[in-house]
C-alpha cells in the first residue's frame, strides 16, 4: 500500500495496533488448532476493515490480497 491510498480520518496507528494485537491471537490460536485458518481470518477481516477507510479514488481491493499480507511483502 501506499501513502495517500487511506482517508486522512483513518487513525494509522490504531490499525496497526489493532491488526498486530489480533495477529499475535491468530497466531496463537493457529498453534493450538494446528490450522492456519485463524491467520487467514484475522488477515481478511483485517484487510475488510481497512478497505472501510480507502479513499474513493483508489481501488485498494486490487492492490492488497491476503496471500501479501499473509507473507509480509505489501508494498
Amino acid at each position: 500500500m501506499e501513502l495517500g491510498h487511506l482517508r486522512q480520518e483513518a487513525d494509522t496507528e490504531m490499525l496497526s495496533k489493532v491488526f498486530w494485537y489480533a495477529w499475535e491471537g491468530a497466531v496463537l490460536s493457529a498453534k493450538l488448532e494446528k490450522s492456519g485458518a485463524p491467520l487467514e481470518l484475522v488477515g481478511e477481516l483485517f484487510l475488510h476493515h481497512v478497505k472501510a477507510y480507502a479513499r474513493p479514488e483508489n481501488n485498494i481491493g486490487k492492490e492488497i490480497s491476503g496471500t501479501a499480507i499473509a507473507s509480509g511483502s505489501v508494498d
